[in-house]
């Protein structure tokens, strides 16, 4: 590069002006070339861009790249790709397939942003080790209008572009803008405001490939085009296992796959109520009674996974020939495939197996060559089976939405024991089905899990229906209850009361139970027993009477946390008699706080209800799985206060008794909570075992007290996972009661300045 000698001159000035930061000349010339010489502005620039990119690790990130999520390498994509003709790097990025709405919706953000400037360091690497700006290729084929007017998407791209040309400048030579669709408008203007003057003299957009393709070749050798990545990227979504189930491309290439209902005379035998398999009979009499003879005005549409070859115990064949239903038959074993092909139902077809997790890809699928009827990706069900072939496997979601379906009249799931991890898959906000039958026969937990699965979806149980081929359960949308009261065919084969009670008895009990179930949820609160409205009964807190640790405890939350004008929320596991040592009664006395009063034993917990503390009442004990159920709880009759479900602490202890468990996760969602000021954790050596089943991305607590004593690793241990949660260790707390660490959200850690000493 030469230099004018106003330009020598200014960097000469420069280096001067930025000597403490030691950066190399060539770094310099980019930043003063980006603020047009103005030496005060690229000083300020660059001091900003360095402080930057310590602060987010990024100086090392060519020694220890950043490791992300699988799904962020296809949903996200990029590539470098060549070079031209004058040796200057090539880099591809594929905005256009990026499932960008999706993953700020459903991902951390500020992954998504490190995932981001990853991608920018790379580029910068790239310019250094080729010593030449490079050319930048946007291409947004594939971009739609919901992606393209996606006001978040357009504000993190907006701050992406804002931070590339604050930290990364003058890194490009060129930027091209390919396969732009006209609603490209709508997200150019939106951000054209915040791209450099420079930088925008060197882009050029265009709309059509024969326009782009013909100025590459004027700068690019032919081999860097990209010609065959539709392909690439087309086999790398399908069978990769990293595209979302609502990734739009993945969704476009399941249309291409999904055969239109034939148009030609049937190729089947005429159903008649004689010849159907019993539990067809059956099925097809609940569908007539719940929704076709009165509620329809019109055909309904449904979906039979495990079609088979669309005649052999087809469920659905009745509703398409009696009732001309249309629908989805879905059926991934090649051979009986090419004979529903051959029945020219009334139906499309799709020749995949359904995913048990929500990402495509390819899967082995394996065959019982004696029995066609038995195959699926479920090797437990194999029963000696020696032929796997390699098969596409595609969410059920995407497979509905490629067809525009958000409900389904009847749903028929057949696939050998996978029905359960099908399920859910399934984004039921998003897609309604009114009447199900699913086989149970080879789902693990049997008829229960599926059940309480189902129920806590929304929809009811109504009945078995078995014969010699099947063992399905039957389910309805909670919206159609009103028709199981007083038809004829459905009417008094279900006790709602009766199994209702059993349900939540299984729901609370079993262990199968997750913490995110609406039905636990539910129930446990009704458990939950509100703040008491008499006057207190514990005697009245004084600072002389609390024991060390209390105090140090109050003393901390008074200069980090407490605001008169507006009381907390705390929580304390392990709340005893709630007056013995409890951190949480000062902050109730004195503050005017709320909150929630978690124990186990029985015994102090009756003494805690006659407390009448202002605060929410639980009597269980707290999971250290994310699943509810019934536990032992040991305890020392001589000593109250040393009781839990830890066995390890309880060695020689005589008295045991049956507790309810409960994950804290599901006990906070009941009231509603998502924020705690502060969490007092204290269950004899069981804390970090509780720890791990708290979902920490929708629970923030401000300040936690955690007794370590008798965690396996101690305080070490415990300090680990909880720095790598996002909170930062304060200090141990002890005295003859306790040993305690104490911990502060990072969004706080500034406040740790008020507690010098602390």
């Amino acid at each position: 590069m030469v230099f004018i000698t106003d330009e020598v001159s200014s960097l000469q000035q420069f280096k001067k002006a930025v000597r403490d930061l030691n950066q190399d000349e060539k770094v310099l010339i980019r930043f003063l070339t980006a603020r047009n010489y103005r030496i005060d502005d690229a000083e300020q620039m660059l001091r900003y861009a360095v402080a930057w990119r310590k602060e987010i690790g990024l100086d090392n990130y060519h020694l220890k790249k950043w490791k992300f999520p699988p799904h962020f390498y296809s949903n996200i994509t990029y590539r470098f790709h060549g070079e031209d003709y004058e040796g200057s790097p090539i880099s591809w990025v594929f905005i256009g397939t990026w499932a960008f709405k999706h993953m700020l919706e459903n991902e951390d953000v500020e992954q998504i942003q490190r995932y981001c400037y990853a991608m920018m360091e790379e580029g910068l690497q790239k310019t250094i080790e080729y010593g030449s700006q490079g050319h930048m290729v946007i291409d947004l084929e594939g971009l739609t209008y919901t992606q393209a007017t996606h006001i978040p998407s357009l504000k993190f791209a907006y701050f992406a572009f804002k931070k590339m040309e604050q930290c990364f400048p003058e890194v490009l030579k060129s930027v091209y803008i390919i396969n732009a669709p006209w609603i490209f408008s709508f997200a150019y203007n939106f951000l054209k405001g915040v791209v450099a003057e420079g930088t925008m003299a060197k882009m050029k957009i265009f709309s059509y490939k024969e326009d782009w393709h013909a100025e590459f070749l004027k700068r690019f050798p032919r081999e860097t085009t990209c010609d065959d990545r539709t392909e690439k990227i087309n086999k790398y979504i399908l069978e990769s296992g990293y595209s979302h189930q609502e990734n739009p491309l993945l969704i476009e290439l399941v249309k291409k796959s999904i055969i239109p209902p034939s148009t030609k005379p049937y190729n089947v035998t005429k159903w008649s109520a004689k010849k159907g398999l019993p539990s067809n009979v059956e099925k097809l009499k609940m569908v007539e009674y719940l929704l076709i003879k009165k509620s329809f005005t019109k055909p309904g549409f449904f979906v039979e996974c495990g079609a088979n070859d669309g005649e052999f115990i087809s469920p659905t064949l009745s509703l398409e020939q009696t009732y001309n239903w249309t629908g989805l038959l879905i059926e991934a074993n090649p051979e009986p495939f090419s004979k529903l092909e051959a029945r020219n139902r009334k139906a499309w077809l799709i020749n995949t197996a359904v995913c048990t997790t929500p990402f495509a890809k390819k899967i082995p699928f394996f065959i019982n060559p004696n029995n066609s009827g038995v195959s699926g990706l479920n090797k437990r069900k194999g029963y000696g089976v020696i032929v796997p072939l390699s098969i596409q496997c595609i969410p059920l979601y995407t497979i509905l939405a490629a067809l525009n379906i958000t409900e389904v009249d009847y749903f028929s799931l057949d696939v050998e024991g996978l029905e359960l991890e099908i399920l859910r898959t399934v984004p039921f906000d998003k897609v309604m089905f009114k009447f199900l039958t699913i086989e149970h026969w080879s789902i693990p937990g049997g008829r229960k899990v599926l059940q309480a699965f189902m129920e806590s979806k929304g929809y009811l149980f109504i009945k078995e229906i078995n014969d010699t081929l099947t063992k399905d359960s039957a389910f309805i949308h909670k919206s159609f209850r009103h028709k199981l009261k007083g038809g004829k065919i459905i009417v008094d084969i279900y006790d709602f009361d009766k199994e209702h009670e059993k349900l939540s008895k299984y729901i609370l009990e079993s262990g199968h139970s997750h913490q995110d179930n609406p039905l636990l949820i539910e129930l446990t609160r009704k458990l939950l027993i509100p703040p008491s409205t008499k006057p207190s009964n514990v005697t009245k807190w004084t600072v002389n009477k609390a024991i060390p640790t209390n105090r140090e405890k109050l003393k901390m939350m008074e200069a980090l946390l407490i605001d008169k004008s507006k009381p907390g929320f705390y929580i304390e596991c392990g709340a005893n008699d709630g007056e013995f040592i409890s951190p949480t009664l000062p902050l109730e006395q004195t503050y005017n706080w709320t909150g929630l009063l978690i124990e186990a034993n029985p015994e102090p917990f009756s003494i805690l209800e006659t407390r009448n503390r202002k605060a929410w009442l639980m009597n269980a004990a707290v999971c250290t799985t994310p699943f509810a159920k019934q536990v032992t709880f040991y305890t020392n009759p001589k000593m109250t206060g040393l009781a839990g479900l830890n066995e390890r602490k309880h060695k020689g202890v005589s008295v045991s008794l049956t507790v309810q468990c409960i994950p804290l996760y599901t006990i906070l969602t009941a009231l509603n909570i998502t924020q705690v000021d502060y969490l007092s954790l204290d269950v004899e050596g069981l804390e970090l075992e509780i720890l791990k089943t708290v979902p920490f991305d929708k629970i923030m607590f401000k300040f936690l007290t955690i007794e370590h004593w008798s965690i396996p690793g101690g305080r070490k241990a415990l300090q680990t996972f909880m720095e790598s949660k996002g909170y930062v260790f304060i200090k141990e707390l002890n005295d003859k009661h306790t040993r305690d660490s104490a911990f502060i959200h990072h969004s706080l850690r500034h406040k740790l300045n008020i507690e010098k000493g602390i």
